[in-house]
């Protein structure tokens, strides 16, 4: 780039009465001027350019330089998304396991309840049915006195 160009255009028309087929001739040997004619037919007119080569080759720099810059981009671009995909997953797999343990802590914290609340059913259905003989064998010990009072008063009476 730092190269400077300049420009410089001149027109001259010359119409000619003859017919001339002229093919794809070329003057490009060199740093200089180029000469192009190319015609199918008749020739109809003709354009000589004058080509500023430093100002192409800048372009082309400028061109080349704007596709790495991009090709850096999208590079960058698909590192970031690499980057972000592996990270994701990894925060993914690593709430599936909190997740897991606190399902496995939340089973062995529900299995203990349900064990304690059946040793309290159990314990409580023992106290009662252990309260319950205690009562009729209170109940049953005076039936039997006083079936045995009622005995032995009409054994004394006869």
């Amino acid at each position: 780039m730092g190269g400077s160009s300049s420009s410089r255009a001149v027109s001259t028309t010359t119409n000619y009465a003859d017919t001339r087929n002229l093919t794809s001739v070329d003057n490009s040997v060199g740093d200089g001027d180029r000469i192009n004619f190319s015609s199918a037919g008749p020739i109809s007119g003709v354009t000589i350019e004058r080509t500023d080569h430093g100002a192409v080759a800048a372009g082309r720099d400028l061109g080349m330089q704007a596709l790495a810059v991009t090709g850096d981009t999208f590079s960058g671009a698909l590192d970031f998304a690499a980057d972000s995909l592996a990270e994701s997953i990894g925060m993914v797999t690593r709430n599936n396991a909190a997740l897991a343990d606190n399902f496995r802590y939340s089973q062995q914290v529900t299995s203990d309840n349900i064990g304690r609340a059946l040793a309290a059913v159990q314990e409580s259905t023992r106290s009662e049915t252990a309260e319950a003989f205690n009562t009729l064998a209170k109940r049953g010990m005076w039936v039997v006195l006083a079936l045995a009072a009622v005995w032995l008063i009409s054994k004394r009476i006869k």
